[in-house]
């Protein structure tokens, strides 16, 4: 504590020997204590702290913007930013078309876009559906994109039109404005077709309010698309679409699978997934990466060589497994083939930036970490990518002691490197009643989903639940619940279906079914319950009506707030120091 105490003096704002004993005992260290108790009250205060579980909205309460009540909101699950606010989609009592709402700090929940509202930028036009155009239909749709800056990008459709030709894409500010970005019914930034519908599951917001998205050229469920960003008013650019030539490869056509999505880094530059065809476009079974920074460049497909593993190639490069960090830098699982390849070691977990390589971070058949010798990677999930470039990551076991009882399950990089088992199928689930284990569906990724990886490394996730400690479920499987690590890796609990919990209200809940927006490493522009500070936001449901929360039992607290407290310690134990003389 003296060494602590004697610290102060060499930080230079701390300093305060040049002035007499006397002004520092009653001025200086008094004003610092004053600071630091300020900062500790702050910290106290700060969402780490607050109780666990508040409550967002729920069913019949009113509508902020409205003279209507929320009804059993859409099976969209909520989106959270590094603030703790949150965006999310619902609908009224009743069903009917659904709106847009978002918390904004000290403002509150507020509409961000609902029914009747003009629509900027559609020829007076008004909104109606703010997810799928499917009247009537409490519709499944993606989460919204929200980022820290607490814009948000969503697809909203018209009143009065049909299902096709009738839809635009918005960037929603945090004063409320709406910047018109595109919309259906016409050729988009060079497009050599009309889009007919843009496409919610598609689209990727970064920090700086740089869109990605997708739009439909056809009415028939065929993939005939266009891929687009935006990167503010009036620069909306064509990145490419189904049947250009391929980077590389001027006699190979994209076949109509082209451009699974489109992820958007800080510096604007879009990353994608496609297939590259024949000359005539057809199907080849061959995928690849791609990535546009004003002119399209392969970055690697099916076929190409793995770096270091001489005779090896990629083969069966996972379509819908890309995940990117605001860097640029990209992770993705592939099967190979080639030299030595066999059916036990042939997928692997791949890192690369463009223009510096690709490396192979992990591969099946290799002794997975921390776990009985003979026990190895048998199969990857698709890896997901923080901003310091960590990966988390599910995967199947095989070896001595597995079965396909325990043989899946999810792992985290740790910043030296080495990876680290966070939760295993069959394991005895952390802060759950006795005899509830992480389980079941029986068929492999079944068990967890949903997974992120924050800025601060620490993973959240979705989980099936079995085991006697259920109670009256049928066959004691398949209830689910959220878990995330705190910032020391432990895992605890969020909520569990079946289980009560109290929020901040003072109110006691329980729900039947939990949804949670996962799959991201929260750096690449998609939607997330997982915010970098360590909040979750889900949704819960029991019978007809549901509520939206956020829970802050894995949070950071607040790092200037912390900082104020450190200093009223370390004036605390100058006090003491010149009081007692010691040194």
């Amino acid at each position: 504590m003296c060494r602590l105490a004697a610290a102060t003096e060499r930080i230079p704002f701390l300093n305060l020997g040049k002035f007499s004993p006397t002004f520092r005992r009653t001025v200086a260290y008094p004003a610092l204590l004053f600071v630091g108790l300020l900062g500790g009250t702050r910290c106290w205060a700060s969402p780490a702290l607050a109780p666990d579980i508040r409550t967002v909205a729920r069913s019949a309460q009113l509508a902020p913007g409205t003279n209507r009540n929320f009804g059993a909101f859409v099976s969209s699950p909520p989106s959270v930013n590094i603030h703790g606010d949150v965006a999310f989609r619902a609908n009224f009592v009743n069903q009917g078309p659904e709106g847009i709402w978002a918390e904004r700090g000290s403002q509150g929940l507020q509409p961000v876009a609902i029914p009747g509202q003009s629509a900027p930028g559609a020829s007076g036009k008004t909104f109606d559906y703010m997810g799928e155009s499917n009247p009537g239909a409490n519709a499944a749709v993606s989460s919204l994109s929200f980022n820290n800056a607490g814009q948000i990008a969503f697809r909203g459709t018209f009143t009065g039109g049909g299902y096709f030709n009738n839809d635009g894409l918005w960037l929603a500010q945090p004063n409320g404005a709406l910047d018109f970005i595109a919309k259906s019914g016409a050729a988009i930034a060079g497009s050599s077709k009309p889009v007919v519908q843009l496409q919610h599951d598609s689209i990727s917001l970064n920090q700086s309010g740089d869109v990605s998205f997708r739009g439909r050229y056809t009415t028939s469920y065929t993939n005939d698309a266009g891929l687009f960003s935006y990167t503010g008013p009036g620069t909306t650019s064509f990145i490419g679409e189904t049947f250009d030539p391929v980077p590389g490869e001027s006699s190979h056509l994209f076949h109509e699978y082209a451009f699974d999505g489109g992820l958007i880094d800080a510096a604007g530059r879009t990353f994608f997934t496609a297939s590259p065809g024949t000359s005539t476009g057809a199907y080849t079974g061959d995928e690849g990466i791609y990535m546009f920074d004003g002119q399209l460049r392969k970055l690697v497909r099916d076929g190409d060589p793995v770096a270091g593993m001489s005779g090896v190639n990629f083969d069966g490069i996972y379509s819908f497994g890309l995940a990117i960090n605001s860097h640029g830098a990209f992770a993705f699982a592939s099967g190979l083939s080639g030299s030595a390849v066999n059916r036990l070691n042939n997928i692997g977990v791949f890192r690369g930036t463009p223009g510096g390589g690709i490396e192979q971070v992990l591969r099946e058949g290799v002794q997975a970490p921390g776990l009985a010798s003979g026990v190895q990677f048998d199969s990857f999930y698709s890896p997901e990518i923080n901003a310091n470039g960590q990966l988390a990551f599910i995967a199947l076991l095989r070896g001595p002691g597995i079965s396909s009882i325990n043989n899946e399950s999810v792992w985290v990089e740790r910043p030296g490197g080495d990876f680290h088992l966070v939760a295993q199928e069959g394991v005895q689930a952390p802060e759950a009643p006795a005899e509830v284990f992480f389980g079941d569906r029986s068929n492999q990724f079944q068990v967890f989903r949903d997974l992120v990886i924050n800025a601060n490394g620490q993973v959240a996730f979705h989980s099936l639940l079995k085991g006697a400690g259920l109670g009256n479920t049928a066959g004691n499987v398949n209830q689910d619940g959220l878990w995330a690590t705190d910032r020391q890796g432990d895992l605890r609990s969020i909520v569990i279906a079946g289980q009560p919990f109290v929020t901040a209200e003072g109110d006691t809940r329980t729900h039947g079914l939990i949804i949670f927006a996962g799959d991201t490493g929260n750096d690449e522009g998609l939607a997330t319950g997982f915010s970098d500070a360590g909040q979750v936001a889900f949704q819960g449901y029991f019978g007809n009506s549901a509520a939206i929360y956020v829970s802050s039992k894995v949070a950071v607290p607040e790092y200037p707030s912390a900082a104020l407290a450190l200093i009223g310690v370390c004036a605390v134990l100058a006090l003491v120091k010149q009081r007692t003389g010691t040194a």
